[in-house]
């Protein structure tokens, strides 16, 4: 007979992974100066027009926001909470985390490159359930720099 205990020892998770290549893009110092060039002269063709001083802001708006976009760094941030334990992916390609009975935690990519995960385990007879919160780490999952998922458990004792 198998029970599920709320007693039941903590399982180690292991998370493998792998960097995805990297596709060749322009440098951000190249876009801002090219967004800057950009704004120059629309505005020197704007002033001298009747409603050139409505398009400058509007034009400061765009650049303002095309900042926003290349850097990541937002002018207005929002508050955020987080409830659950998170693991970070660092480097390595392998992470390993201990999870207790029906834990839930947030894996999250801390490199600056995609990472996809690549395999997902945990000792028998522990298993994998379906997370409250979404998304759900999985094989095959690819996590943007930053980005995360998550991973609950169900420990069993026969």
């Amino acid at each position: 007979m198998t029970a599920i205990s709320a007693a039941a020892p903590a399982a180690t998770v292991t998370i493998t992974y792998a960097g995805l290549p990297a596709t060749p893009a322009p440098g951000t110092m190249i876009l801002m100066a090219l967004g800057l060039l950009i704004t120059f002269i629309a505005f020197r063709k704007m002033r001298h027009l009747s409603v050139g001083r409505p398009l400058a802001a509007i034009l400061l708006l765009a650049g303002l926001s095309f900042f926003e976009a290349m850097t990541g760094h937002s002018l207005i941030t929002k508050a955020s909470a987080t409830i659950v334990p998170t693991e970070s992916i660092t480097g390595g390609g392998t992470l390993m985390f201990t999870l207790g009975n029906g834990s839930e935690a947030f894996v999250q990519n801390n490199t600056g490159v995609s990472q996809q995960i690549t395999s997902i385990s945990v000792p028998p007879p522990n298993t994998f359930v379906t997370p409250a919160a979404s998304p759900q780490c999985q094989v095959g999952t690819v996590l943007a720099p930053g980005a995360g998922c998550y991973v609950q458990l169900n420990n069993f004792i026969v």
